[in-house]
């Protein structure tokens, strides 16, 4: 597929096949691809620095860079090296002298990646830092378990079991490689005129079929280079290059599609997604210890909350709240639960400060609270935009931001 992306008019982008599973396939699938188009030496590893990255993106422009076991780039710009492959150019250089800038590398490709971990986790753990939408657009994460417990493979065609099957591959693709590359490209010079019309169309037609109704821009994006995948399988089938049945590349990318689709929780915008799991991710670790009971804020015998971060207090059914202690025993007794088997739910009343810099860290808090909204999640004072000030016990008017119980019915 990646001699095809300049007649379809597509970017670059990635895939990347993680799992925690040793011996699964993973590499023996990287060293099947490149095989395609050159021997053993054509896959290359992550164990470089992104200056180092840019000339190997030049070398495989038009084709595709096959890159083996993530954990060996560092994990604090494991993150900026798949931006920077997909974005097609290089970091911008001045001279020596400090004159005019030297001119920048661009490249076009496509890029397959392995690891025992995915882009999101090495970046965590390598920097700590948190992955944006962009990236997991741009480098899409493949779980490599096919699902059939044989690892990477759904078939071993007639092997005994997986790891012989692995061992026929990596002593063919070591005997038999750089062929079908060079014929496919000569192939696709010969039919340049109608190519860009074909894959238009024929790109447009699978993530139709495969996009789920109202999925968000981030999945077609990412549909449309699995279909990508999908048609040139198709064209190379037809040039004679395969002995493949027809619809076999097809059914193979729409089976990782929907393998990423299944990895990425849904068709809905990433951004959205990962703002909602914060919050639920913060109360589901600092609710019990961080929040205080509403209804035991003014009894000085109440066990202290260290650091603070807000109240919560219990609603029940009809949404109808229990605000002092004395209501919540009349109501519901001595204990946390009510006596009638009546359900009950949990709201945070979060301060305002503590949700801006540590409830939506590393996002904006208008955008947080415009998400929250929007999925029921936040109940604004009546006449303000996003937020409440309730008269907070032994507190006093404070300015929250009131999570719904909501949250935490959401599928994510």
């Amino acid at each position: 597929a990646g001699p095809l992306l300049r007649p379809a008019g597509m970017e670059s982008g990635g895939f990347h096949i993680h799992g925690n599973e040793s011996s699964s396939g993973k590499t023996t699938s990287l060293r099947v691809a490149a095989s395609v188009n050159g021997g053993p030496s054509y896959m290359q590893t992550w164990r470089n620095t992104d200056n180092a990255l840019e000339p190997m993106a030049v070398q495989h422009c038009d084709a595709l860079l096959i890159l083996d076991e993530l954990a060996q780039v560092d994990g604090k710009v494991a993150g900026e090296c798949a931006y920077m492959l997909a974005n097609e150019r290089g970091k911008g250089r001045g001279t020596r002298n400090g004159g005019a800038m030297r001119p920048r590398h661009s490249w076009r490709l496509l890029f397959l990646s392995s690891g025992e971990i995915n882009l999101a986790t090495h970046m965590a753990e390598g920097g700590g830092k948190r992955i944006r939408a962009g990236q997991e657009v741009r480098m899409a994460d493949i779980p490599s378990n096919a699902g059939a417990g044989m690892g990477a493979f759904e078939c071993i065609h007639g092997h005994a079991n997986p790891a012989a099957f692995a061992s026929h591959l990596n002593r063919e693709v070591q005997a038999c490689h750089g062929g079908p590359g060079l014929v496919f490209v000569e192939w696709a010079c010969a039919h340049w005129g109608e190519l860009p019309r074909r894959l238009r169309d024929g790109v447009q037609a699978l993530t139709g079929q495969w996009v789920p109704q109202g999925a968000s821009g981030q999945v077609q994006r990412v549909a449309a280079r699995f279909a990508l995948v999908a048609i040139a399988g198709e064209l190379a089938t037809e040039a004679g290059l395969t002995g493949w049945d027809a619809s076999e590349s097809e059914w193979a990318a729409r089976a990782c599609f929907d393998a990423w689709l299944a990895a990425r929780g849904g068709a809905g915008n990433g951004e959205v997604t990962a703002m909602l799991r914060q919050v639920r991710r913060f109360l589901e670790a600092h609710g019990e210890g961080r929040m205080t009971w509403w209804h035991r804020g003014g009894d000085d015998h109440n066990a202290k909350t260290l650091h603070r971060a807000g109240y919560r207090r219990l609603v029940n059914k009809s949404g109808k709240p229990v605000k002092n202690d004395a209501e919540h025993q009349r109501e519901y007794g001595e204990r946390m639960t009510p006596a009638d088997g009546e359900e009950v739910s949990t709201e945070y009343f979060v301060f305002a400060e503590v949700f801006r810099s540590e409830v939506c860290q590393g996002f904006d808090y208008q955008a947080v609270c415009r998400v929250l909204l929007e999925h029921w999640c936040l109940i604004p004072e009546a006449g303000r935009s996003f937020d409440c000030k309730p008269r907070l016990p032994g507190m006093g008017n404070a300015r929250c931001y009131r999570i719904a119980p909501a949250l935490f019915e959401l599928d994510l």
